[in-house]
């Protein structure tokens, strides 16, 4: 059997670039030939992981990949400039597939595949550009993403409440819900805390009572890790010693510092920059919080509860589905910092609740967010829509 050409396209980091590359990984290579395609350097000045993320990755894992500028920040000609250079690269590989990821890559993937008919276009967004604006911009982007679905064949969205969203405001049924998935790592042990606790410096009498509560996010609006910051500081002091792991950077650091210098809040923030090795924090700290204004389904939240890790998380689309209220953890109204001073003060103080969510939230990660699950239904689509190609295609001759 013939294999099938799959192109992956996108331009962003983050949870995207884990999606693309476990698809990269977990595809079947006697059934999937697998290409990437994506920015040189996806330059983003706030994330240390940027020029050659992906490169790095499709060399280590052996896949083919070519490079195509995609603006993070668009202007009409640059967009009209990346369509124009993706086009000979679709006549060229003729792919069966072409899976956009993210905004950028699902406009020009889209508009491009005008120049290529024959190609079936996947388009999964991993929360839609126009959710993250309110008036005339949200307007503006939600008309544009609703002028371009005709161009794809399969929209995928991954989480239930973002399917939900995207089929009430994209005014369609034809949207399908396919959840991110991960891997169940091995249970944590005492090691991996205690090897976290002396390269941070706080090993010794206070690590024995201390309670680690990690934020793994980039610092930008959307993210809200000011939230956790004021739920922090309204604790009242009569419990356990905090210390609060802010892993990432972005654009309101300086913000942050200056809330973290704050008296209720004076060294008890560390800032961590942006780690590579989130098993490892995920492994030892007590409590992980997510307090974003909007997701599409976080993996951070996934691999929290992956890692038998109580969560705090605001209810908003996307977030909402990877905690469940009062058996994995505590969902919070975004911006209610009494309720997230609560949720942390219950959880501090109770031991014996953290490790019943947390095992909770791992049996709900095996059930519902699996990787096989998501590369299994992901095959699906794909093999679908090459069937119904051919079936077309044998009727036209």
């Amino acid at each position: 059997m013939k294999r099938l050409r799959i192109l992956l396209l996108t331009n962003s980091l983050g949870g995207v670039k884990r999606h693309v590359l476990d698809l990269a990984a977990g595809l079947d290579r006697d059934r999937y030939e697998v290409v990437g395609i994506f920015p040189d350097k996806t330059a983003d000045p706030q994330l240390d992981e940027g020029g050659g993320a992906y490169q790095r990755a499709f060399n280590a894992l052996g896949l083919p990949f070519l490079t195509l500028e995609l603006p993070r920040r668009p202007t009409p000609d640059m967009v009209a400039r990346a369509i124009a250079r993706l086009i000979p690269l679709l006549r060229e590989l003729k792919p069966d597939v072409l899976h956009c990821h993210s905004t950028m890559g699902g406009a020009v993937g889209r508009i491009a595949r005008l120049f290529a008919p024959a190609m079936r276009v996947v388009y999964t967004p991993h929360l839609m550009f126009y959710q993250c604006f309110k008036g005339i911009k949200r307007r503006a982007c939600l008309m544009a993403e609703k002028a371009l679905l005709p161009l794809c064949d399969s929209m995928i969205a991954v989480s239930a409440s973002e399917c939900a969203a995207l089929r009430r405001d994209m005014g369609t049924e034809r949207i399908r819900q396919i959840n991110n998935g991960v891997a169940l790592p091995p249970l944590p042990d005492d090691g991996a805390r205690h090897a976290i606790l002396r390269e941070l410096g706080l090993a010794g009498a206070l690590g024995e009572g201390l309670r680690l509560i990690l934020c793994p996010s980039r610092f930008e609006p959307q993210k809200d890790v000011q939230a956790l910051l004021r739920g922090v500081a309204g604790l009242n002091g009569t419990g356990p010693e905090v210390r609060v792991l802010l892993a990432g950077t972005g654009e309101e650091r300086e913000l942050l510092e200056r809330l973290a210098a704050g008296p209720r809040l004076a060294g008890k923030v560390m800032f961590l920059g942006w780690r590579e090795d989130m098993d490892r924090l995920m492994a030892a700290a007590d409590i992980v919080v997510l307090p974003s204004r909007v997701e599409g389904c976080p993996y951070v939240a996934l691999e929290a509860a992956a890692h038998a890790r109580p969560l705090i998380g605001s209810d908003v689309q996307g977030v909402r589905d990877c905690i469940r209220h009062g058996e994995t953890g505590f969902l919070v109204p975004p911006g209610d910092d009494e309720a997230m001073t609560r949720s942390l003060a219950t959880l501090l103080d109770r031991p014996a609740l953290r490790h019943r969510f947390g095992m909770a939230g791992r049996d709900m990660v095996a059930r519902d967010f699996s990787l096989p699950g998501m590369l299994r239904s992901t095959s699906d689509v794909y093999e679908t829509l090459c069937a119904d190609a051919m079936r077309k295609d044998g009727r036209r001759r």
